[in-house]
Formats: structure tokens, sequence, C-alpha cells
């Protein structure tokens, strides 16, 4: 009985907390470009389109994936919804060819379209 009642009482209210979290990162970032931090130019090799969610520094799982796909000679683009350091920008330029940065508005469908598209 208890459990139904925190059930019939707890979702809807989640629901309505993460709805009013949504809709205020939308209005942040309403307006508020895609920055391309650098860019080489596509040159017709297999492409690699990452979605990140990585802030100041990339994790060393992520590293490992990027050298891999390095190694493999695909064109990677990054796509980040988070600011990395400038340190760090730099040293993703060794293995990406592209990195975007985005404001932080839902889920990664946004990244995913922002790197299509460019």
């Amino acid at each position: 009985m208890l459990r139904e009642i925190r059930d019939r009482l707890l979702f809807p209210f989640a629901r309505a907390a993460v709805n009013a979290q949504s809709t205020l990162s939308w209005w942040r970032a309403r307006g508020k470009p895609d920055q391309v931090i650098f860019d080489r130019p596509y040159d017709g090799r297999p492409a690699m389109l990452l979605a990140l969610y990585q802030k100041g520094r990339v994790r060393p799982d992520v590293w490992r994936m990027l050298r891999a796909a390095r190694a493999l000679d695909l064109h990677i683009v990054a796509v980040n919804t988070l600011r990395l350091q400038t340190d760090e920008i730099e040293a993703l330029k060794e293995v990406v060819d592209c990195y975007i940065e985005r404001p932080n508005f839902g889920r990664d469908f946004g990244s995913y379209r922002t790197g299509f598209l460019h």
C-alpha cells in the first residue's frame, strides 16, 4: 500500500522536476551559437562522430577510444556540450579533426545533429 502511494506521488513530481529543468536549460541555451574550436577539411576518409559530455578534462577511456579511431585512420568529429581546458583542447588537436562546443541543452541528439550538419 505504501509503495503504491509513493509511486503515485513521486512519479508525477519527478517528471515535473525533470521537465522544469529541461525547460530552464532550453531558455539558457536559446540563441547561443555552436562554436567550432578547430576544423580540418574533410578528405573523404570514413568518419566518426562523437558526442561528448566532458568538462575540463577528457576521461582516459575517451582518450583510448580516440587513439584507436585515429589508428584506424578515421576522420573524427567531436561535439562537446561542456567546456574543456585550453591545454586539453590543444592535446585533442593531435587525434581529433574537428572539435565543436555547443550549449548544454537536451540529450545527445543535438550534438549528433550539430556534427552531421557541420
